[in-house]
């Protein structure tokens, strides 16, 4: 088996960001590069859309690992509410016959919060089945006002031959108070793995 991470990073922490179609080729050329030759990997199409990753905000970079950079997956409170964002990535990844993936073998998110309590949630659908990872952050929050979430979820394999992975990942904030307050997602790592 062969690993991927596919991570999700403030733009503040990247820099310059690519154009979007440039975005969604580096997210192809990384989770194909990671496959074993012998699965003949075929990435259809990739897309990201939703609140938490509006248009030219999503960026797909190609590094060591395959990394979603956001700058929009942020929320802001300054009276009490209840506010999200979503952000929902979609691949459709062929494979040879004889081969399959596996995702959601953990979860690993990172963050910022301040003020008001905040939950963090994936969902993770791959040839209609799905399966779903969250957690407060709460009580995964530090001195600095950092977060961090280490999940393990329950694996679901695509069909032998591949198919379409979505996965919708979630930004809840609730606040009861007039203070200002935020909630932010930098990084998420996602285990993918490649086996016979």
């Amino acid at each position: 088996m062969r690993l991927i991470f596919i991570g999700a990073l403030l733009a503040s922490f990247a820099g310059a960001l690519p154009a979007p179609l440039e975005r969604t080729l580096d997210l192809t050329r990384s989770i194909l590069a990671r496959a074993p030759p012998e699965a003949n990997p075929v990435l259809k199409y990739s897309r990201a859309n939703g609140s938490g990753c509006v248009d030219n905000s999503a960026s797909f970079l190609f590094k060591e690992d395959a990394t979603v950079v956001f700058d929009s997956f942020t929320l802001v409170h300054t009276k009490p509410s209840t506010i999200s964002r979503i952000c929902t990535l979609t691949f459709d990844l062929q494979l040879d016959s004889h081969w399959k993936y596996t995702i959601n073998e953990r979860t690993e998110a990172r963050g910022y919060k301040n003020g008001a309590p905040g939950y963090f949630q994936a969902t993770y659908q791959v040839n209609g089945r799905s399966t779903i990872t969250g957690a407060d952050i709460n009580g995964s929050v530090t001195k600095d006002n950092s977060w961090a979430l280490h999940l393990r979820g329950t694996e679901i394999d695509s069909a032998y031959g591949g198919g379409v992975t979505t996965i919708d990942i979630a930004l809840v904030m609730v606040s009861t108070e007039d203070t200002p307050g935020v909630v932010a997602l930098d990084t998420m790592n996602v285990g993918f793995a490649y086996s016979k």
